[in-house]
């Protein structure tokens, strides 16, 4: 994945993209990784898909 720094920069330092992250940044500290297995991951897409 390419990120363009100026474009970053730019968005998160808005309001809305520095609630975006932070958002973001709160999930990722506070998410169950165990339970996001890519087994588990494909197992559910799979379900839907049927």
């Amino acid at each position: 994945m390419q990120v363009n720094a100026r474009h970053f920069k730019e968005f998160s330092e808005k309001s809305y993209g520095e609630k975006l992250f932070e958002s973001l940044f709160t999930w990722v500290e506070k998410v169950n990784w165990t339970k996001l297995q890519i087994k588990r991951f494909y197992s559910n897409i799979r379900k839907r898909i049927s």
